[in-house]
């Protein structure tokens, strides 16, 4: 019995794929097939309904092994562990020591530090870091672009002195000059001096990656995942030609490059993305001739999108944070952060930061998705996903390229302007449910009540409408006049997100499209509507703040100076808030 090979279901006879159609055909009663079943992505391609084990046929992504060029199944080949991130923003070096500390204690094994430019000096990075053995965590930096290179030297030099073997150090500094100009819209196309330096310079860590491709910022302003990864390509790629024009070797600048992706809820597209994007990379490294295969692996981090966070029905935020993380899991990626579920609206706390960090635990502890490399290979359905969304982000690789590469198309504000129409469509996509959101505009809580939670973007909102609000008013104490505003601004700012749907984030989708079901409309017929809808709210702040003050005998000028001084502040904020979710041009 042992020797023999029994097979399943034998006593069954197959059933072949023209026999499903003509069941499928006869079920649909007419309906046309196409129209109904078959799903057409937003990438740009057609996904069945069923696939078969014929549909493999031909599609050579089933023939590598795991940790074998062009790394399609993994850069690991013995188990599928990855990094748990939680990033820190440093204001006090002994604060931010301590939170680590705590952090590594609670199952954390990477550590993101956010250091201001201003703090860098070897006291503060040893402050830092004490306690820390940076042999045993991964160690991620970032800070103002321009200060880079001292932070590359401090690191090098604190390191060095603590006698740690340079060798086995893992993390990464982040460089990514054409993310700030995405970001920002600031120019910084004279970067190749200040890349090379930071290469030589962290050639003494030969397992820290210093030039960062930060494809999480295309991701949380909007993009599709073709786009994601197409544009990450050719991102990389210019870095890796650039420094390899400037002198640096093959093998050495490819080893230096990180990958930053963002992982949005479309689950099976995400697994086929980092799948895809491991051999495209894989393959365009190849193309330099690198002494080592080992150049072409690429390093993936991959972090829980905001795009799609909601401040209404938050909890449900949890959700599509723990299906992101599985899919980057299971797809390999080598470290990962979620993202807590309150971020939306709030600074992450201590329970938000816990249940993020335990989402990761739980898929490695419980579900033990951390021994199986690419589980999904062999994955009739994901294997034909990855064949399709490489086809589709190499083709856009191409398109980048042959148009003078991706600085060239980031100047030109290509890149801005091909994300930033991806975020309407997808915006308008939910506003018409053809893009669902569960808890937003499918399955809504419409009894949920905001308890005076608010998106960053709508807090300057807020004080404008309540300075309006109580315009004209005289106020005993300047106190008084805050208070009001406190309460009324309130009342006013929550149905200006109800109304106007908030500020400028997606994470304001959430209350507007429960209550209202339309799309964001900037328009000037769309204006007139919201202070339409605004303007008895208005006013009845200004009629019950007037009626409380109406005791108080006080000189109007201060009044009017709070409130132009808390209009010029609200405008300057809002103005600089208007666009966080879109990417910019340079100038």
């Amino acid at each position: 019995m042992a020797d023999s090979k029994e097979k399943l279901f034998s006593d069954f006879p197959g059933v072949s794929t023209e026999a499903w159609m003509e069941k499928i055909t006869a079920d649909l009663k007419g309906a046309d097939f196409e129209k109904k079943l078959v799903w057409k992505t937003n990438e740009g391609f057609k996904v069945k309904p069923f696939y078969r084990q014929e549909d493999l046929e031909g599609l050579k992504t089933t023939e590598g092994l795991p940790g074998q060029f062009p790394y399609l199944r993994g850069t690991k080949k013995d188990d599928n562990t990855w990094y748990v991130r939680q990033d820190i923003k440093v204001e006090c070096a002994k604060e931010a020591n301590a939170k680590a500390l705590d952090l590594l204690n609670k199952g954390v094994d990477s550590l993101g530090f956010n250091i201001n430019k201003k703090d860098l000096c070897p006291e503060y990075i040893e402050t830092l870091l004490e306690g820390i053995c940076a042999e045993c965590v991964e160690l991620n930096f970032s800070t103002c672009q321009g200060a880079t290179v001292t932070l590359a030297n401090l690191l090098v030099e604190y390191f060095t002195k603590k006698g740690y073997d340079l060798a086995a150090l893992k993390g990464s500094i982040n460089y990514d000059p054409m993310g700030k100009m995405l970001a920002k819209g600031k120019d910084m196309s004279n970067y190749i001096a200040t890349a090379k330096v930071l290469v030589e310079i962290m050639a003494a860590l030969p397992k820290y990656r210093c030039i960062t491709v930060n494809a999480l910022e295309l991701n949380n302003a909007g993009s599709y995942i073709a786009q994601e990864l197409g544009y990450a390509l050719a991102w990389g790629n210019e870095y890796l030609n650039a420094l390899i024009e400037a002198g640096v070797s093959a093998d050495d600048a490819a080893k230096k490059i990180k990958f930053n992706f963002g992982i949005s809820s479309n689950y099976f597209l995400e697994i086929a993305k980092f799948r895809a994007a491991r051999m495209l990379w894989a393959n365009i490294v190849k193309e330099y001739n690198p002494a080592c295969d080992c150049a072409c692996k690429m390093l993936a981090h991959a972090e829980t999108s905001t795009f799609n966070l909601t401040l209404f029905d938050a909890h449900v935020n949890m959700l599509r944070t723990q299906t992101e993380a599985m899919s980057a899991a299971l797809a390999g990626v080598n470290s990962i952060t979620v993202s807590p579920f309150d971020k939306a609206y709030q600074t992450p706390d201590d329970f938000s930061e816990r249940i993020a960090r335990n989402q990761q635990l739980l898929l490695k502890e419980e579900c033990h998705f951390d021994k199986v490399v690419d589980p999904a290979a062999g994955s009739y359905f994901i294997e034909n996903l990855t064949v399709s969304i490489a086809q589709q982000a190499w083709n856009l690789f191409l398109q980048v390229e042959e148009e003078g590469g991706m600085m060239e198309a980031v100047k030109a504000g290509k890149v801005q302007e091909a994300v930033n129409a991806s975020n309407k469509a997808r915006h308008e996509a939910v506003s018409k449910r053809r893009e669902i959101l569960l808890g937003t505009n499918q399955y809504p809580n419409f009894s949920e009540m905001a308890n005076g939670k608010a998106p960053m973007a709508t807090l300057a909102i807020i004080l404008l409408f309540g300075f309006i609000s109580c315009r004209n008013t005289n106020v005993l104490r300047l106190v008084n006049t805050v208070l009001a505003l406190i309460f009324f601004g309130g009342v006013v700012g929550l149905f200006a997100i109800i109304a106007c749907k908030g500020g400028i984030d997606f994470s304001d989708m959430g209350p507007a499209f429960a209550t209202a079901g339309v799309a964001k409309d900037h328009s000037p017929l769309m204006q007139i509507v919201n202070v339409l809808v605004l303007a008895p709210w208005a006013f009845v702040g200004f009629g019950v703040v007037s009626f409380a003050s109406s005791t108080y005998d006080f000189k109007p000028k201060y009044g009017f100076a709070i409130m132009v001084a808390a209009l010029a502040t609200g405008a300057i904020v809002y103005r600089s808030e208007e666009h966080t979710s879109e990417l910019q041009s340079p100038g």
